[in-house]
């Protein structure tokens, strides 16, 4: 059984370019962001070339946490 820890720099980029039928004007909008990330994890191996893991990560500006449960096989 192995317990991990992440600590990390994310930067992330937001770009908006949308028209209506409407309107005749464009919305054009970027928005970058540079955050730290994080996160904890537990991979349990039941033989030599498979495993199970489960992991938590958060980035610091933004409102939303990653859950990730996955099989890891090796050959």
């Amino acid at each position: 059984f192995d317990l991990y820890g992440r600590i990390g720099y994310a930067r992330s980029e937001l770009k908006v370019n949308a028209s209506s039928a409407l309107t005749s004007t464009p919305v054009n909008a970027k928005d970058k962001q540079n955050e730290a990330t994080y996160g904890v994890g537990g991979h349990w191996w039941w033989g030599p070339n498979g495993g199970v893991f489960v992991e938590w990560m958060k980035n610091d500006k933004i409102d939303i946490d990653s859950y990730m449960i996955g099989l890891d096989f090796r050959f």
